[in-house]
């Protein structure tokens, strides 16, 4: 097995910078829903959990069409492609934070979905670089988007139906 690239060390730093991101977006987007003190906590809970459910599916879908990769590198590097493709949501997570309290915008939901395709897209490009499948990555990708966004869009809307 070959060493991976130098740009694919996961480092201590990103991972804090992923956790917050989720917490931030988590609970923006709990507050979002207007539900009140008592379920914004409950959903902010769920909504991490969606996240790291979201992650964890992309990981998998994302392996599927770069069994290449896997050989050549082994299953950490798809691991750690996508934990520097979520590295994103931080800079997302700061835009919902300054639209929600400085501009008072109720935007964290839309900021939210398009930081979670971006995340999944750069994941991919960063896998394709490393040899894999341009066309699968393509296709597992959007199909990681469009599974990871349901998943929490609907929270949402579950929410929204049931509790007011």
């Amino acid at each position: 097995m070959e060493q991976a690239p130098a740009g694919f060390k996961t480092d201590f730093l990103r991972i804090i910078l992923l956790f917050t991101a989720i917490y931030v977006l988590s609970e923006l987007a709990s507050a979002s829903l207007g539900l009140g003190s008592d379920y914004t906590k409950t959903y902010a809970i769920i909504y991490m959990m969606v996240l790291a459910f979201g992650i964890f599916i992309t990981t998998i879908l994302l392996a599927l069409p770069n069994l290449v990769v896997i050989r050549t590198y082994g299953f950490k590097v798809i691991m750690k492609a996508v934990t520097n493709g979520f590295a994103f949501l931080f800079p997302f997570a700061m835009m919902a934070v300054l639209s929600d309290y400085v501009f008072k915008w109720n935007a964290a939901q839309p900021i939210a979905s398009a930081a979670l395709f971006t995340c999944v897209s750069v994941s991919a490009s960063d896998l394709m670089k490393l040899g894999g499948s341009k066309t699968g990555n393509l296709v597992f990708s959007l199909i990681a988007s469009i599974v990871f966004l349901l998943l929490f869009m609907g929270c949402g809307m579950l929410a929204n139906t049931f509790l007011k």
